[in-house]
Order: C-alpha cells, then sequence, then structure tokens
C-alpha cells in the first residue's frame, strides 16, 4: 500500500467511528494534562523547598548532637527541668514501654534513662494498664 491510501484509509475510519476517535483524543488530552499538572506541582514544591533554604541564609547554623553528649550535657536537670509537665510524665511512659517492647539486648539505654531520671523506677499507671 501507498502512503496515500493509508492517509485515506485512516481518515475514512475516523468519520466511520467519530465517537470512538473523539473519545481517544479526549482521553489522550486528558493524560496530558494530568502528566503536565503533576510535573508543575513537582517544580513548584521544588522551588518553594529550595526559597525557604535560601531564605535561612549563611549566619543560620544548625547542631545536631549526638545522644550520649546531649544526655551527658543535661546530667544535673531532673526530667521535669529538662521537658517540663506533662512531657515528663509522656517520657517516662514512653521509657517504660520500650524497655518492655526492646528485644534483651537493646534495652540498655532504656533502663539508662529510667535510672538516671526516675530512679529506674517506670511509669505506674503504664505498667498498671499493662498489667503488671
Amino acid at each position: 500500500m501507498r502512503v496515500v491510501d493509508l492517509v485515506l484509509l485512516s481518515l475514512r475510519q475516523l468519520r466511520k467511528n467519530t465517537m470512538r476517535s473523539l473519545l481517544t483524543i479526549l482521553g489522550v488530552v486528558i493524560g496530558i494534562a494530568a502528566v503536565t499538572v503533576m510535573v508543575s506541582i513537582g517544580q513548584g514544591g521544588q522551588a518553594l523547598i529550595q526559597g525557604e533554604f535560601q531564605n535561612l541564609g549563611s549566619n543560620v547554623l544548625l547542631v545536631f548532637p549526638r545522644w550520649k553528649e546531649a544526655a551527658n550535657g543535661v546530667r544535673e536537670r531532673s526530667a521535669g527541668e529538662i521537658f517540663g509537665y506533662p512531657d515528663e510524665l509522656k517520657f517516662r511512659s514512653s521509657l517504660t514501654l520500650f524497655l518492655l517492647a526492646a528485644a534483651s539486648d537493646a534495652k540498655a539505654p532504656f533502663q539508662k534513662a529510667l535510672d538516671k531520671y526516675f530512679e529506674g523506677k517506670g511509669d505506674p499507671l503504664t505498667l498498671a494498664k499493662l498489667g503488671r
């Protein structure tokens, strides 16, 4: 078949199946629009985040202490002084739950924190709710 014959056959089929052709065109348009919108949202979010980092400027210093250094830095303070109420209660309850849920080789940090801040005793309300 020649190219001219293929074009004529295509045009005849488009005329014969008008609804199918229109729906196909509509599907392609919706698909392209969806991809365009998703890419635009991604690029807009990326630009927003980059703008926030640029707004931080060069005079901002972020310090992230390691666990041991941070714990040693508050050695003389109680959990209440560090966290305040009611976060002190949440901290004790969380330590109690983590100690009970942790594998035997992973309990040490939780027990150390309970020893340091709560005389080694878990949260009595948490233990009571667990039936212990």
